[in-house]
């Protein structure tokens, strides 16, 4: 299980319940989030070679991704030249590229936190809307995700945002789906629209379903889709 960017594993605690007597369930900080070592690289190919390397560890038995937002990127990137035990997966909020005019906005917000053009509590505010957009979050989701945002190192998050802005790079974009996999994206997601979820389903073997919401970060506003898809797939 990959989180989103800015994010960390426990994105995924309200699903993993769900997925009880199925298998092993591993969820992961990626570099430079949650409690894993800090990373200088902005380079979203060594996050993916990264996940390739924890991935392969658990070879032979088989695997199923899954992903949300930027960890629905990672996961998808690894789909395109998949180890052999990797079966499918879910990418819930994913997509295969960025635009240049979001990698722009990116790196501003970026620059604007380094320099203290942006205060963090902003930052957070304005995070937090896009995630989430207007539409009712469980209890204590919204609340939890902005107060969360404030704790963040300063550092951590302006190279995150230049990483997202990386995958704006045509040869960082995703070529191919080479597995079978379910997406799950909001209809009216402002982060990151559900043109970027079409543009995903066309690369491989998917099936796409559209959530009435608005809501950015799937496996905590609505962990009963995301265990259906799994189970599905793990079926």
């Amino acid at each position: 299980m990959l989180h989103a960017n800015p994010g960390d594993r426990a994105q995924w605690e309200a699903v993993i319940p769900g997925l009880h007597g199925l298998g092993e369930v591993l969820a992961i900080d990626l570099p430079d989030h949650g409690l894993a070592a800090d990373a200088a690289s902005v380079d979203p190919d060594d996050t993916v070679a990264h996940v390739r390397d924890v991935v392969r560890e658990l070879a032979p038995r088989p695997v199923i991704v899954a992903g949300t937002s930027f960890g629905a990127y990672i996961a998808a990137r690894l789909l395109e030249s998949p180890p052999e035990h990797v079966t499918g997966a879910v990418l819930a909020s994913g997509f295969a590229s960025l635009s240049e005019a979001q990698a722009v906005a990116y790196r501003q917000l970026a620059d604007d936190l380094e320099s203290g053009a942006l205060a963090l509590p902003e930052f957070s505010a304005l995070a937090t809307g896009l995630f989430l957009g207007p539409d009712e979050a469980p209890a204590g989701v919204r609340s939890g995700v902005e107060g969360w945002l404030r704790s963040l190192p300063l550092a951590r998050l302006a190279r995150g945002l230049r990483r997202s802005a990386a995958c704006a790079r045509p040869d960082r974009h995703v070529q191919r789906l080479a597995r079978p996999a379910t997406l799950l994206h909001g209809r009216a997601d402002v982060a990151m629209p559900l043109v970027g979820a079409e543009a995903l389903a066309r690369l491989g073997p998917t099936r796409l379903e559209v959530l009435d919401t608005s809501s950015h970060l799937l496996p905590q506003t609505h962990p009963e889709r995301c265990v259906r898809a799994l189970r599905a797939l793990l079926g």
